[in-house]
């Protein structure tokens, strides 16, 4: 049976588990928060392989969410070198993952230099003006991680997280209303961008690894392979192999980790 490898346990510029599984010409989605690190470091296996990279940017490296996930800036200005120098743009996914609903109100600021609902519109336009694929999915506030934000000085934005997501998921309102926005925002640009959505109960979800990504790998299946069950709003074909060993949080730090501890 055909396998797609896939680096959703940790990233895969941190974690380099997934190399020989490339080098040996399989097929692979990996994904990071430091596409450069992923790309300068192995630009010739990247190109010769049968490789989609997601390069999941939240707009929130350097915070006290992603202490050590480079800036947003320097990762699109780096995707846009990458892009005019050749990089198959088809290869490239943008993942906005995970946003936090709270924090798109304007007069709330993550940092000092951080207007979080511009910064986002700045991504999404990147994705747009490049033809890229954009996926997005939200915070999902474990209980685990409720605890490491008790530990943040209480700022309003994180009074307001509290306030507006005392569950797992964010609102099913709150999210219906965000991807419409999107949706809205997008029809104003006169673009065709699709939205995929990644894992999330009660919208319609697109897995990690799915027609679409089979079409550009250019493998052909002589029957559609079952969805994967890792969790229930999980749309990837079960199909792919986890490439990642790691059980723990990475180095890029992330308070929102899912993993709960070294």
């Amino acid at each position: 049976m055909v396998q797609i490898g896939i680096t959703e346990r940790g990233d895969a510029a941190i974690n380099t588990g997934w190399k020989k599984w490339v080098e040996n010409g399989q097929p692979a989605i990996l994904i990071t928060k430091n596409v450069k690190k992923l790309i300068e470091e192995n630009k010739q296996l990247l190109l010769n392989g049968n490789v989609i990279i997601h390069a999941t940017i939240t707009g929130l490296g350097g915070t006290q969410f992603e202490p050590y996930v480079p800036n947003y800036k320097k990762v699109l200005e780096f995707l846009e070198k990458q892009i005019r120098y050749g990089f198959p743009k088809e290869r490239l996914v943008i993942r906005c993952d995970p946003i936090f609903i709270p924090f798109m109100d304007p007069e709330l600021q993550v940092s000092e230099s951080y207007n979080y609902k511009s910064i986002l519109s700045e991504i999404l336009n990147f994705a747009i003006d490049n033809n890229l694929r954009y996926r997005i999915s939200f915070f999902d506030y474990y209980p685990h991680v409720r605890e490491r934000i008790k530990d943040l000085p209480q700022s309003i934005a994180i009074t307001k997280l509290n306030q507006m997501q005392p569950e797992l998921h964010a609102d099913i309102l709150l999210r219906q209303n965000f991807l419409a926005m999107l949706k809205d925002y997008i029809a104003t640009r006169g673009a065709k961008t699709e939205i995929e959505i990644c894992g999330e109960p009660g919208l319609p979800c697109t897995g990690c690894l799915s027609k679409k990504d089979l079409d550009i790998f250019g493998i052909e299946l002589d029957e559609n392979p079952e969805t994967g069950i890792q969790r229930p709003a999980c749309a990837c074909l079960g199909i792919k192999r986890e490439l990642l060993d790691n059980k723990h949080p990475c180095a890029h730090g992330c308070l929102y980790c899912y993993w709960k501890s070294n």
